[in-house]
């Protein structure tokens, strides 16, 4: 069995190293807990509006039923 070596790290300039660096080293991405509630206020309006967007009209009616997000349109 041969073992290849690893690729070289890739080297990143520009807006985006800046970017990185300012993250801290040890910064990890655990997966999110699909049982935890999330609440609408918590999310950007463009991305409900989004969601919303994509719902067919008795859905938004029942979402309109139930949420207390003001629609503003």
């Amino acid at each position: 069995m041969t073992v290849k070596p690893a690729a070289a790290p890739a080297i990143i300039t520009g807006t985006l190293a800046t970017l990185l660096n300012g993250f801290p080293y040890d910064l990890i991405f655990k997966p999110e807990n699909e049982e935890e509630q999330i609440f609408l206020n918590t999310l950007p309006e463009e991305l409900l509006i989004l969601m919303i967007s994509n719902l067919e009209p008795t859905s938004i009616e029942r979402f309109a039923t139930v949420s207390r997000w003001e629609m503003v349109f």
